[in-house]
């Protein structure tokens, strides 16, 4: 039997760092019409940020786990990014092969949801989860600006960034807790007293 678990304050401030963003997508970006002085930017970020941050937050993950032998941590990972991935193609098949309504900015299908804002989601909670609440909010603003670039790039509508933003949380928020690395009995014995003559 499973119970309802709250995510920690450094995932829900997190929340509230994708909201700002995508709020900020909303409001500030038309992805019909794209701001050619942000374009270039938001391409980059979108595309070289993107794929740097996934890398080298999966593959410090998996190092980590790899030399501390922690199994648990290697199979959250995987768990979390491959369900994240699978839930994702599901989504985005039915867009591709049939509902035509979730179109991208640009007129083709398969805009929704936003596959590179929901995996930069998760790695931002895996990374926060594993490296404390002090790095979280760096971890979440580089998803956030992630989520921002796919919109300001023409990629997606905000609406499907959100999406994306929503599938990520929830997959990590699901199976983030589910792979807890079993404690480790710590034997803290005194110094003995050293001989007095």
């Amino acid at each position: 039997m499973s119970t309802f678990h709250m995510p920690r304050r450094r995932h829900l401030v997190g929340a509230l760092i994708l909201l700002i963003g995508v709020i900020f997508s909303f409001l500030s970006v038309d992805p019909r019409t794209p701001n050619l002085t942000l374009k270039p930017w938001a391409h980059r970020i979108s595309e070289e940020i993107n794929l740097l941050f996934l890398v080298l937050g999966i593959g410090g993950l998996l190092f980590t786990a790899w030399r501390q032998r922690d199994r648990a941590l290697a199979l959250k990972t995987v768990a979390t990014i491959g369900t994240e991935t699978g839930l994702y193609l599901v989504a985005k098949g039915t867009t591709w092969y049939g509902f035509h309504i979730l179109s991208r900015p640009s007129g083709t299908d398969g805009g929704f949801p936003s596959g590179h804002t929901a995996a930069a989601v998760v790695v931002a909670w895996l990374l926060a989860e594993r490296f404390g609440a002090a790095w979280a909010p760096v971890f979440y603003v580089i998803a956030a600006g992630i989520a921002w670039s796919r919109v300001a790039d023409g990629a997606h509508f905000a609406y499907q960034v959100l999406g994306g933003a929503i599938l990520g949380f929830g997959v990590a928020w699901v199976l983030g807790g589910r792979f807890t690395t079993p404690a480790v009995a710590v034997v803290v014995t005194a110094p003995e007293p050293p001989l007095s003559r």
